[in-house]
């Protein structure tokens, strides 16, 4: 459907010529490793694949989306997420490389007593993971306020970075997909998300994120992480610091570009 929308054009026609043999360079390369990974693992890929084995029962999938229109656009599925959100009876879990939830977001979608008596958590780099400096400037200036409003932030300490976008709502309902909790994703870009009804699905989600919460700290009352003697805190270049600071007072008048 999107390849036949009138705004989608031949990447032929768009791409330059440089570009295009970049990207072919590429595409080789990563057919050379492909055939390599198959020789290497012959003996595994040549087992007979049961997908019954493999997969686990749910009780309904769905799959949602933003309208396709260019530039600005209802926020058909932040609303959707919202309104599966304000459903939990117990727990919310949102996982997301860039935490902006501008007040476009939150005005006549969230209201603070949604989440009244319901654990909160959140998991999103830290300074030092994250690769988006503009994005993380913007999580800066809401930072505090989601720790007053007693969300649990985990922020993932690494070399590497996060950026896998889920959520799950008590133990039972799976969301993943494309959607960052960003005024971009919720008002600009055409994001989509698969909702999945399955208590098996969340118990696969969180066996996945074991690694990642494992190697995260909490952020405490006083915006400070709570030490812990396992997970040490991974020092941030004081330059990088300085330019988190800094542009975190200009982006608040480009948060909804985020």
């Amino acid at each position: 459907y999107i390849w036949n929308h009138k705004y989608s054009k031949p990447i032929n026609k768009i791409v330059y010529k440089i570009r295009h043999k970049m990207a072919e360079g590429k595409s080789n390369e990563l057919k050379k490793n492909f055939t390599l990974a198959k020789e290497l693992n012959a003996d595994i890929l040549q087992k007979p694949l049961d997908l019954m084995e493999i997969s686990f029962p749910t009780n309904k999938i769905t799959f949602i989306h933003n309208p396709i229109q260019r530039f600005s656009k209802k926020p058909t599925l932040w609303y959707q997420i919202t309104q599966l959100m304000k459903s939990a009876q117990k727990s919310v879990f949102i996982q997301s490389p860039y935490i902006i939830p501008s007040q476009s977001m939150v005005k006549g979608y969230l209201h603070k007593e949604d989440f009244t008596n319901k654990d909160i958590f959140i998991l999103t780099n830290s300074l030092a993971s994250t690769p988006n400096l503009p994005a993380y400037s913007g999580y800066l200036n809401h930072r505090e306020k989601l720790v007053d409003y007693n969300f649990n932030i985990l922020e993932f300490q690494s070399q590497d970075s996060l950026h896998t976008k889920a959520f799950v709502v008590d133990n039972n309902l799976l969301g993943i997909g494309s959607f960052n909790f960003d005024h971009r994703s919720a008002f600009l870009s055409t994001e989509s998300m698969v909702i999945i009804h399955s208590i098996e699905a969340v118990q696969k989600l969180e066996e996945g994120l074991q690694d990642y919460i494992g190697t995260s700290l909490l952020v405490g009352k006083d915006y400070n992480y709570i030490v812990n003697k396992n997970i040490p805190e991974i020092p941030v270049n004081p330059a990088k610091n300085h330019l988190i600071k800094i542009s975190s007072y200009i982006i608040r008048w480009f948060e909804y570009l985020l």
